[in-house]
């Protein structure tokens, strides 16, 4: 169905593991989607398998389900053999909308045999499997979807459809179509139990998000616009003149910040919404703080669950989500502010379009949102225990791992912090006791504007062994901060060396000075050493992961050892010999090279299959290294080529003299791929 075109190709082929495998590398892919159906698991497994051991990330598409159940007379089996069982004790005809694959177990019992009505999609395997199974021609609908609501009516009516039966295919695979084509014709819907989708799989929306990352790219109406900016125009999608009639908006959506949770904490916007509401969201915890609202209450709190609920009970016209905190501090409301504008184009598209649109009433016309602030717990706890926050440094812990805690307290005089449970207490208490900064103070917001509210001053040791559970959020202060030198330059004595070569200071700095290292960047160290090169990138920005690769035993736990000496936690040694070493590895931006043990050749051919847009430094101090630079700089996808010879000299006491003592000179060879 799809029509090819300058950007897409369609290729048409039936695929096992191999076929996929060489498919890919015969493509050069960098990502493969696998958008296969739930149920398709034995295509999953050959694309899983098929990107093994290839510099190839596969992403899992994730199928948005409805999973509306409270529609009358929808049932759910886990298997099809269940559900073929309940049909047999049933009148009537029977609409099969599952394919071919498990119409064997309903073609068992003769007399539901003859009652189906089976869809399938017009291709000859289908309706050979139909044809060898024994149905009959009149009762086979050999079309493809997707259907649209009013077809799916127009077939229930046209051949006296008792019940149909679907699986839980997702709103992509037309199954809310199917679900109210029920409910509105009055006859049940029996539904195979969704397939369970893998961990980590993304919505369409994530997935394109993930590749903008990744590629570097951004749509074009969003390039004039900051974050900020666009996050101010989602705070009213639908800006209606406030003189204009109330009675022109038919749906009003609140996003309202709540606070810690109590509601004497709530400002008083927020109450009056909440007052006024017919449909509340969020968490128990935070619907339990509003004992008299007579809304509905569903404890549902994801974008995803709250945008399909909506959909599927147009009935609710005053809708309130509750966040706790405040809507625009590490909140859940800017996603759902945006995923309600997605959906509100595309219905507005859609009415025009499309009769038969799911909620033509969602338009942007009809439907005004609204966001809310609340009080965060930071500037509660900050209120609590008089330390301002206005010169701190403000993190969230909560729900995501935090590098370099460490390394933060140290170079900090205040750190305010947003936790999940006693587990980020102990893991603080532990990581600062490990880097000696037994000295500092930690202020702990324990249930905060509960009655059962406390605040808590620990030190390190106490933290470590804390396990009380709770809602928390902390203060961690520094008498004494250490503040980060903006500009690589450690000196040779700070890192530990043994008899491991190293890349000297200068030489160091100006090699790093050539990488052009961003803030997020993703580093290969090829050849590591004593990790200086390593350490010094990783101590730019905490947002840069550096991978240090190296072959010797001896220099990946010297490594190691300075990583931990400088409390870098964004630092992952590689113990292999590269190129082999890099193939299982995220995709770098840049590398540097400091030693290649005689495959600088390959090293180049592997970086350049990795990212064809990498930066890449290489040091040498031989001239058999040099005459391999020399080649590489010809190849045809190596771009703006900068050498520098390097010779560095310090002075050196000698008596009443300062004499001059060289080191090697080291030719400094930096480049792009393009």
């Amino acid at each position: 169905m799809l029509p090819e075109n300058e950007f897409l190709n369609v290729h048409c082929e039936q695929m096992d593991e191999g076929r996929m495998r060489e498919f890919i590398k015969e493509n050069g892919f960098d990502f493969v989607i696998d958008a296969t159906h739930p149920y398709a698991v034995k295509a999953s497994a050959n694309i899983k398998e098929a990107v093994k051991d290839l510099n190839v990330q596969r992403i899992r598409l994730k199928r948005v389900i409805s999973g509306n159940a409270s529609l009358d007379g929808v049932r759910f089996f886990d298997t099809h053999e269940d559900c073929a069982k309940a049909l047999c004790a049933m009148t009537g005809r029977i609409l099969l909308t599952i394919g071919c694959r498990e119409l064997s177990k309903y073609c068992e019992n003769e007399d539901l045999k003859e009652r189906l009505i089976v869809r399938i999609i017009p291709d000859e395997d289908s309706l050979r499997c139909c044809r060898e199974l024994g149905i009959k021609g009149k009762n086979i609908i050999a079309m493809q979807g997707p259907f649209s609501l009013s077809m799916n009516e127009a077939m229930i009516e046209m051949y006296g459809i008792a019940a149909m039966v679907s699986k839980q295919s997702g709103t992509a695979g037309g199954f809310d179509e199917k679900m109210i084509a029920a409910n509105h014709t009055g006859i049940p819907l029996f539904v195979i139990g969704k397939a369970e989708e893998e961990a980590g799989a993304l919505t369409l929306s994530e997935v394109k998000e993930l590749l903008q990352d990744e590629l570097g790219i951004r749509p074009e109406n969003n390039s004039a616009h900051s974050e900020e900016e666009d996050f101010e125009r989602q705070k009213v999608f639908v800006k209606e003149s406030e003189n204009k009639e109330e009675s022109n908006i038919q749906k009003e959506i609140t996003l309202a910040g709540i606070g810690m949770g109590s509601i004497g904490n709530c400002t008083t916007d927020v109450v009056k919404s909440v007052e006024k509401a017919d449909l509340l969201f969020g968490a128990k915890r935070m619907l339990a703080s509003f004992p008299e609202s007579k809304a509905e209450k569903v404890p549902l709190y994801t974008a995803e669950e709250i945008l399909n609920y909506i959909k599927n009970h147009p009935e609710y016209q005053r809708i309130v989500v509750l966040f706790s905190g405040d809507s625009g501090f590490y909140s859940g409301a800017k996603k759902l502010a945006d995923a309600l504008k997605k959906e509100l184009d595309a219905n507005a598209l859609k009415s025009k379009q499309n009769a038969d649109a799911l909620n033509p009433e969602m338009n942007n016309g009809r439907t005004l949102i609204k966001i809310l602030p609340g009080i965060s717990s930071v500037s509660y706890l900050s209120s609590k225990c008089g330390i301002s926050y206005e010169d701190a440094l403000i993190l969230s812990m909560h729900g995501k791992e935090l590098v370099n805690i460490a390394k933060k307290v140290r170079n900090h005089k205040k750190i305010f912090l947003l936790l999940s449970g006693s587990e980020d207490i102990r893991f603080i208490g532990q990581k600062l006791q490990k880097a000696g900064l037994d000295e500092v103070k930690i202020t702990i917001g324990f249930n905060l504007s509960y009655e059962d509210e406390k605040i808590l001053t620990m030190n390190p040791e106490e933290c470590s062994t804390f396990d009380e559970k709770g809602i928390f959020t902390a203060c961690i202060e520094n008498d004494n901060p250490v503040f980060d030198i903006l500009t690589p330059g450690l000196e040779n004595e700070a890192f530990l060396r043994e008899k491991v070569p190293m890349t000297k200071e200068e030489v160091r700095e100006v090699s790093i000075t050539k990488l052009r290292l961003k803030k997020d960047s993703i580093l290969y160290d090829i050849g590591s050493g004593t990790g200086s090169i390593s350490v010094e990138a990783a101590g730019l920005s905490d947002d840069i992961k550096v991978f240090a690769i190296e072959q010797k035993e001896e220099a990946v736990n010297l490594t190691g050892k300075n990583a931990e000496k400088f409390n870098l936690e964004n630092i992952q040694i590689i113990h292999a010999k590269a190129p082999d070493g890099l193939k299982q590895l995220p995709k770098a931006t840049h590398a540097f090279i400091g030693g290649s043990g005689g495959n600088l050749r390959e090293i180049i051919e592997c970086l350049y299959e990795i990212n064809p847009r990498m930066r890449v430094v290489i040091n040498a101090i031989s001239l058999e290294t040099l005459s391999e630079i020399k080649e590489i700089l010809k190849l045809p996808y190596v771009t703006n080529p900068d050498v520098v010879l390097a010779q560095f000299s310090h002075a050196k006491n000698v008596l009443d003299y300062n004499l001059m003592t060289s080191d090697n000179p080291v030719w400094i060879c930096a480049f792009d791929f393009k």
